[in-house]
């Protein structure tokens, strides 16, 4: 600490009671000097003048130091203002101790140590004699309200307007009304502004009209706002007017006047020292974009992106407006969460309250988008994989863990498009552990409406739309446009009417799959979907609550060859014709569930709703396809998964037959299978089918070297 103005003398100088009392007044003068104006006081001010003159003159121990400490805090300069003051109280004259204790409240104050602040402040109230009681005691009320301690700090707020003498209550009355506006209680707090309107020499009033303006949009009262918000314009020496012209662009904004409301935050934006133009610049481009004025808002909110706004809180609002801005320009419906977001925090105070403080964390997930945007997706093409373990319901009896148990469906990406093919639980876990990306899905098809088949279409179709609107960009020729295609959803007619397109947020065709359309052969075409593939549909027999499941082939497209063919049963009993919708395929997908005893016994036995063990066997030796893929196991009574393909391998004389099991790919149109453990290709008649390493698990498809 610096050494203290006439500390000379050891012993403790007296000082007349005169000298004293002319000091004090001195001080309190130039301490309300300060206070009229906190960024300009300086030390050539007259009151400080002449309080420093008398100081000096008379000797008086610290004095100097405690009034050049007031202004340093004032201008900023906290750290400087406490090393004066950092231990004062041992060497001024014991009618300055209180003086003393309220420069150090104050500096620490500024510091934001508020909690010391207030420790100082009290000890200053306490001193014997000290002339400002009532100031500090509004002082330790305002720390309070800046710790959130709203009834303390009312607490101290009420008993400095109770305190004898005390010449500045309109002062406090403008801030007990800025804690119950902060309460959310705003009748109050604008019958606490107004009583500070009605005190005499009550010298900011027109801050005190901004802040009745501000609490009267909270009400709704926008017309009411109005009135308060020009009121404090109009009024002489007020000297923060981008405040008022910024509010009442809120106001008109939310009367959807939107030119006036553009017209008053560019006036607060050109307002000389006005000190919060990121929050006015986010408004106003946001009420850029609500007046149609897209490009000019564009333009404005990338200049809020380039100066990182977010000093209150904002970072997560300009995205969600810029999105808006896209989403407005490429012509698609805004998104309702990001629109609530766009319209809020209004004004400062409300974005760092912990409300917003809770909303902020939370829409920082938003960022989560951009992250997984950015993220790299499976090099994977040409490649069928198996991302489904087990079928039914019974996937939902365990648990999820460590492979146990997960349903799902499978992904085919051809020519760098991606087609789910029945999402069933678990899907979206599975396709993100295989290192798929939203990117990847083009189209959803769907065979019949049973949760192991659809429940993950809904979070598919939300995945999906989430990064297709994030997805806008604007062209070289300035066109603002998605940069991904729509999904297509190809789902049978009873999942539609069960995810109502109501309900669904994809932009994209919705194709169904209508029984009407059988005879036809309705096939969804590369002219409707841009896609190179072709999808035909037949109607399959899986019990009287799914009257219209189907069966799909899908005919990939490439080159100048001959389509590549993939036939999927779906669930299905084996009926007469089923054979001759899946003839001639190069991979049959065919559905097996739990076989019944029954049929290791008698190979005509046929389950009522399932192809079963003989059921597959019948069509594989009908149909000889290339290579088959069982999958639907059952897992309710055992994991019969091995000698399931064994049996069928020696029933049908084939060895092209290969469990579906979760995390097999199949490489198109070699019919390579990725070894599980080293990921090479092997041809799948040499790939070697491995137990799970625990019960119910995955299988291993394994080559040569790995079976080593």
């Amino acid at each position: 600490m610096s050494d203290f103005t006439s500390k000379g003398d050891s012993a403790p100088k007296d000082f007349s009671a005169e000298v004293k009392e002319q000091f004090l007044k001195l001080y309190k003068d130039a301490y309300s000097e300060h206070r009229r104006a906190p960024n300009n006081a300086t030390e050539d001010s007259p009151a400080h003048v002449a309080a420093v003159t008398h100081a000096s003159q008379h000797g008086i121990p610290g004095a100097v130091e405690l009034l050049k400490a007031l202004i340093l805090a004032r201008q900023g300069n906290a750290s400087d203002a406490w090393h004066l003051v950092d231990g004062i109280e041992a060497h001024v004259p014991v009618f300055l101790l209180g003086q003393a204790y309220h420069a150090q409240g104050f500096a620490l104050y500024v510091l934001n140590e508020y909690d010391r602040a207030i420790e100082c402040w009290q000890k200053a109230v306490e001193t014997p004699g000290y002339d400002m009681p009532g100031l500090i005691l509004n002082s330790i009320g305002i720390a309070f309200s800046k710790k959130e301690e709203y009834d303390r700090a009312i607490e101290y707020f009420q008993n400095a307007l109770a305190t004898p003498g005390y010449d500045t209550p309109g002062m406090t009355l403008n801030n007990l009304g800025a804690v119950y506006s902060d309460k959310q209680d705003y009748d109050l707090a604008i019958e606490c502004y107004e009583k500070a309107l009605q005190t005499d020499g009550y010298d900011t009033r027109g801050m005190t009209w901004s802040n009745i303006g501000l609490d009267y949009i909270h009400k709704k009262e926008y017309d009411r706002a109005i009135e308060c918000l020009e009121e404090a314009l109009d009024t002489p020496d007020y000297d923060t007017p981008g405040d008022a012209w910024h509010n009442l662009g809120l106001a008109y904004a939310n009367k959807k006047e939107y030119k006036k409301a553009i017209e008053c935050y560019e006036n607060a934006l050109s307002t000389p020292g006005y000190d919060t133009p990121q929050l006015t610049q986010v408004n106003l481009a946001n009420t850029l974009r609500l007046n149609g004025q897209f490009e000019d808002a564009l333009q404005l909110i990338d200049t809020a992106l380039n100066a990182k706004v977010d000093a209150d809180g904002q970072a997560p609002r300009v995205q969600a407006i810029r999105q808006l801005i896209l989403e407005d320009m490429a012509g698609l419906e805004p998104d309702p969460e990001e629109e609530a977001l766009a319209t809020a925090p209004t004004n400062e105070r409300e974005s760092d309250s912990p409300e917003s403080r809770m909303e902020r964390k939370l829409q920082g997930l938003e960022d989560r988008y951009t992250e997984y945007k950015q993220r790299e997706a499976s090099k994977r093409n040409n490649t069928f994989s198996v991302l489904r373990g087990w079928s039914s319901a019974v996937t939902l009896l365990e648990g999820t863990k460590d492979g146990h148990w997960r349903g799902g469906g499978y992904f085919l990406k051809w020519q760098g498009h991606g087609i789910v093919i029945d999402p069933g639980f678990d899907f979206l876990d599975n396709f993100h552990d295989a290192g798929f990306h939203a990117r990847d899905l083009d189209a959803v098809l769907v065979s019949h409406n049973h949760s192991d088949h659809n429940f993950d279409l809904r979070a598919v179709d939300d995945l999906r739309y989430e990064i297709f609107r994030r997805s806008i960009e604007t062209t070289e020729e300035g066109v603002t446009k998605p940069m991904l295609r729509e999904a297509v959803m190809v789902i049978d007619e009873d999942t539609a009417t069960a995810f109502d397109d109501s309900q669904q947020k994809h932009r994209g065709s919705p194709f169904r799959l209508s029984r009407a359309d059988y005879q036809h052969r309705r096939w969804l075409i590369q002219e409707h979907s841009g896609l190179p593939l072709t999808v035909e549909h037949f109607p399959v027999q899986h019990g009287a609550d799914v009257p219209h499941a189907v069966g799909i082939r899908l005919r990939l497209h490439w080159d100048d060859a001959p389509d590549f063919v993939i036939g999927y049963t779906g669930d299905t009993k084996y009926f007469k014709g089923l054979a001759d919708e899946l003839q001639e395929c190069d991979v049959l997908i065919a559905h097996i569930s739990q076989p019944d005893a029954r049929e290791f016994r008698n190979e005509e036995f046929l389950k009522p709703v399932h192809l079963g063990y003989n059921g597959v066997t019948k069509l594989i030796r009908e149909t000889q396809p290339k290579l088959t893929l069982v999958g639907e196991f059952w897992a309710g009574l055992a994991d019969l998964r091995v000698e399931l393909i064994q049996g069928l391998r020696k029933r049908t004389g084939s060895n092209a037959i290969l469990p579906a099991g979760l995390g097999m790919h199949v490489r198109l149109p070699s019919l390579e299978v990725e070894c599980t453990e080293c990921g090479k290709p092997v041809p799948h008649l040499d790939a070697k089918i491995v137990p799970p390493t625990f019960p119910f698990g995955p299988l291993g498809l394994l080559c040569r070297n790995c079976m080593v």
